[in-house]
């Protein structure tokens, strides 16, 4: 769920700095619709008959996924990465359980008797 968001809320920026550039001369009033989306930047393109905007918007709206898409890629990584080492074995906790054990297993033996040798 959170991926999604940071997915979305990448795509957005990244889709008004890319048109931005775009929209110098269009009055306010249609500037803001053409920055919120791709969509609304293609009707106001066919609005005003601005073929740049209608190109840019075009381009914008793809690349803006892409940078998204590697983003959320990338959290996802780390993510997996930070729940592969939280979640692995603790190795020194096993070690000592083994140590325990053959311990253990030491002195339920007789200690070991030298042989006498003959003089």
């Amino acid at each position: 769920m959170l991926g999604i968001a940071a997915g979305g809320t990448i795509t957005s920026v990244v889709h008004r700095r890319s048109i931005d550039g775009s929209l110098t001369g269009l009055p306010d009033p249609v500037r803001e619709p053409a920055r919120v989306s791709a969509e609304l930047a293609r009707h106001v393109a066919a609005a005003t008959h601005d073929a740049r905007l209608a190109a840019a918007a075009d381009t914008a709206f793809p690349h803006a996924m892409h940078l998204a898409a590697l983003w959320t890629g990338g959290f996802a990584l780390i993510g997996a990465v930070v729940l592969a080492v939280g979640l692995r074995p603790d190795r020194s906790a096993a070690h000592e359980r083994e140590h325990e054990r053959e311990r253990a297993g030491e002195e339920k033996r007789p200690a070991h008797v030298p042989r006498s040798t003959p003089s």
